[in-house]
């Protein structure tokens, strides 16, 4: 009798392939019966016992989004490195405190991480939302998560860390050198990730990449503004010019924020199935909704009513074909005025002022939550556009951001917020008067100049006004 054939059993096949009974042959993304049968092909999520790096990606966000992400994680890498490597090393007076272990990721957890985490689930986790129920999820789930993400871990530790360095100026130095710590190997990990998303690390992904922007645009509050990270001896327009430029700092968050946003939209179905669901369905269920509603300028808004009119009212181009840029303008456009629009950057920036309408709405909404009016980016996602306008550094583009910032100066309660806001708008009114636009554009710079220039500004309640 001739022997019996080795037989390779597997629980791994497609879900499609279990219901008929039929032996699947794993492949990706389609298996070929499901191919054969021009059938959806998906797969259960493995136990947890697989590595992670067998996992196949489902459906892994497109090339270009990644690499849009990853080129704006090594920005901040090393926007945080030479802070680390010159200022905040541990004081010479308090000793390595003894690691915990973590051989498997390379990372180390140290004792002094202890506190940061019983800080974090018990003040830093309020902080990110007034609701009940997204609070509970901060306090007790997403940390719970995290005991089985090494990056997740790293990405709470860091922004407690921040919150810690943010309440205790006089300890600054002490808590930011933990807070740069995690913040390196967090994004090491985080990137690694990014080409293999699952459904067992889609959720913590998606939260980490909300970490990712909030320790973006806390840093450079804890840090002492914009200063610390900035070689002694720089002047004012070098400093500009900086990564941590309110601009560029905007700008950045705008390439991270957008990335998130590309999970939720990729990804829903399994963030609405997971544990964090009523995070991502509060976030951007509602958010959606309002987009959606495409509400238009109320009278009253004349800032807003302003801005639209200048887009509307400029013409295409004849012999230009694009407005004029401040990053690297030619000598012949160095004080040209930017009089000419095309079709597809005049329907950019319409999106852009009406979306952003959107979140004045939602601030002032009783749907409103702590940090909401870091959504616009989340808005803009279907239109790129004017992430790339604003990176080019376009004067109109630069205006509507400085309306941006009225929002956020809205919200500078928020401590990851804070005066990101006034910064912005004054970095905006610097850049449009260097490059010779101050008057051309002074109009629409009006209106957000007025409301950081009394020293209160507005708040939730006025920023319609």
């Amino acid at each position: 009798m001739p022997p019996r054939r080795p037989h390779t059993k597997s629980r791994y096949g497609c879900i499609q392939c279990k219901a008929s009974h039929l032996k699947c042959d794993q492949g990706h993304p389609k298996c070929g019966l499901c191919q054969k049968k021009e059938k959806n092909c998906t797969y259960g999520v493995r136990r947890k016992d697989i590595s992670q790096t067998s996992r196949p990606s489902l459906h892994p966000p497109t090339t270009s989004t990644v690499s849009e992400q990853e080129r704006e994680l090594s920005v901040i890498s090393t926007t945080y490195t030479p802070v680390s490597d010159r200022e905040f090393s541990y004081p010479s007076h308090i000793s390595t405190p003894p690691r915990l272990s973590s051989a498997e990721t390379g990372a180390s957890i140290l004792w002094e991480d202890l506190e940061l985490m019983r800080h974090f689930v018990t003040e830093t986790y309020l902080t990110f939302s007034c609701i009940d129920s997204i609070q509970d999820l901060w306090r007790t789930t997403i940390p719970k998560m995290a005991s089985d993400h090494p990056f997740m871990m790293h990405g709470l530790l860091n922004i407690s860390a921040l919150h810690l360095a943010f309440l205790n100026p006089a300890k600054r130095d002490i808590y930011l050198a933990p807070a740069i710590r995690h913040h390196d190997i967090f994004l090491s990990l985080y990137r690694s990730e990014l080409h293999s998303i699952t459904p067992d690390n889609c959720s913590a992904m998606f939260i980490c990449s909300t970490l990712i922007s909030l320790c973006t645009l806390a840093f450079p509050i804890c840090s002492n503004k914009y200063s610390l990270s900035m070689p002694s001896g720089y002047s004012n327009h070098q400093q500009q010019q900086q990564f941590d430029s309110p601009i560029q700092l905007s700008s950045s968050l705008f390439i991270l924020l957008q990335g998130a946003s590309t999970l939720v939209r990729i990804y829903w179905q399994w963030l609405e199935d997971s544990t964090i669901s009523a995070f991502v369905t509060n976030r951007f269920q509602f958010c959606e909704v309002e987009s959606n509603a495409k509400i238009r300028l109320h009278s009253s808004d004349s800032a807003f009513r302003l801005l639209m009119t200048r887009i509307e009212s400029t013409p295409s181009p004849s012999n230009l074909s694009s407005s004029t840029s401040l990053a690297q303008p030619s000598c012949s456009s160095r004080h040209t005025s930017p009089s000419s629009l095309t079709s597809e950057e005049s329907s950019t920036y319409k999106n852009a002022i009406s979306t952003l309408r959107d979140v004045f709405i939602l601030l002032n909404s009783s749907e409103a939550d702590n940090g909401v009016v870091l959504i616009w980016p989340f808005l803009l996602d279907a239109d790129r556009g004017f992430a790339t306008l604003l990176k080019e550094m376009r004067p109109l583009a630069l205006v509507i951001l400085a309306h941006y910032g009225v929002a956020l100066h809205a919200s500078r309660d928020d401590w990851f917020i804070g005066e990101c806001g006034r910064n912005l708008i004054l970095d905006v009114q610097k850049a449009l008067s260097l490059a010779g636009y101050e008057a051309e554009l002074q109009e629409l710079m009006a209106w957000p100049l007025e409301k950081v220039g009394t020293g209160e500004g507005p708040d939730r309640s006025d920023v319609n006004r």
